[in-house]
């Protein structure tokens, strides 16, 4: 099988996203859809695959070929039943495609033996039971790489048991067959491919539109719908949990100036700059949001008082240090509130601007 390995898990060469991580994030957010559909679907056409032995009944005089075509189906519906109850425990995506190219595999062995046994099998009849699994192999979630060569390895293997075990067998039919049954694999395949790149960039699209209504436009932090979401959850977090928790609030101090003599451009970037220096010293343990205008707010889960005291000491020392628009030194206002007992959203948000607007009018005296 044609397969890269990464951090645990397989990935189809084509088609596939071009960032491996992404396309990681595709297979995940895909794998519990995919794997409830597939559960259901491999079951009924096991079941279809047994219900022919009616028909084989009708079509078979010999006993002994009866029941061996008999035995085949049977042993391929059992092998689903069977191990259908252990779909739950497939956790993985790449698990979950082994298991299908299993099934996949084992149908077409199972076809190409009945094939082999059979009673004087029509040969036209038979290549429509190849289409048949040609369309239901469609239909049976797999990775693109996977379906092509199973399919490439039924209709040749059906194709060569043809030529060889029916000698009454026209050329020029078996050659039409053999070519439309391939023109089948191709069409089949075709649309499997761009089903799979048309999935991959809806995914895309939606995970794109999810970002921008949580993103703030000018700076790229969060906006204030998401920093909503953050502290309502860290909040229920800190009340259930009985954990620290503190909020900072962030005023650029001299924005206006700046925009009135710079220019609006020139303040955006001044913006950006001082939320990305936030963001980076606040790092993976806290949640930074462009509260709106001038304004920003950090969540900080798990940091007492203490803790908080001393990042907001360093910010106030690091931004001015490094946020300069023409040789104008940019400074934040800061306050920083710490969860207590009957904190709601509002009065915590409430108290670190308080302590914000404290700090503002320390500065400006």
């Amino acid at each position: 099988m044609m397969f890269n390995r990464k951090d645990g898990a397989f990935r189809p060469l084509l088609p596939c996203l071009k960032e491996p991580e992404t396309e990681l994030d595709y297979l995940r957010s895909k794998f519990e859809s995919t794997k409830s559909y597939a559960k259901s679907l491999v079951l009924i056409l096991a079941a279809l695959f047994l219900s022919f032995a009616l028909a084989d009944r009708s079509a078979i005089s010999d006993d002994q070929i009866f029941f061996t075509v008999f035995g085949i189906r049977l042993f391929f519906f059992l092998s689903v039943l069977i191990l259908h109850p252990s779909f739950e425990q497939i956790n993985s995506h790449a698990k979950l495609i082994m298991r299908l190219s299993a099934y996949k595999i084992l149908a077409s062995v199972s076809f190409l033996a009945i094939f082999y046994v059979y009673e004087s099998p029509n040969f036209f009849l038979q290549a429509f039971g190849v289409l048949s699994l040609i369309l239901s192999f469609y239909l049976v979630p797999n990775n693109w790489v996977n379906m092509l060569a199973i399919l490439l390895a039924l209709t040749s293997g059906f194709s060569f048991l043809a030529l060889h075990k029916m000698s009454e067998l026209i050329f020029s039919d078996w050659l039409a067959v053999t070519l439309h049954l391939h023109l089948a694999v191709a069409f089949v395949s075709l649309a499997s491919y761009q089903m799979h790149c048309h999935r991959r960039m809806q995914y895309l699209k939606e995970k794109q539109l999810a970002k921008i209504s949580v993103t703030d436009e000018t700076t790229g932090l969060y906006n204030k719908k998401k920093l909503h979401q953050k502290l309502n959850y860290w909040l229920n977090e800190a009340i259930e949990n009985d954990m620290p928790l503190s909020v900072a609030v962030f005023d650029v101090d001299n924005l206006k100036v700046i925009n009135d003599s710079y220019g609006h451009l020139v303040g955006d970037k001044a913006l950006m700059n001082v939320g990305q220096i936030i963001s980076e010293t606040v790092g993976d343990t806290g949640i930074v949001a462009r509260w709106g205008g001038d304004e920003f707010v950090a969540v900080l889960p798990y940091f007492t008082k203490e803790a908080s005291n001393r990042l907001i000491e360093k910010l106030d020392r690091i931004i001015p240090e490094n946020v300069k628009i023409y040789n104008q030194t940019i400074t934040c206002s800061i306050g920083v509130a710490t969860f207590q007992k009957n904190d709601s959203f509002d009065s915590f948000l409430h108290r670190a601007d308080l302590n914000m607007y404290s700090d503002k009018k320390v500065k400006s005296s």
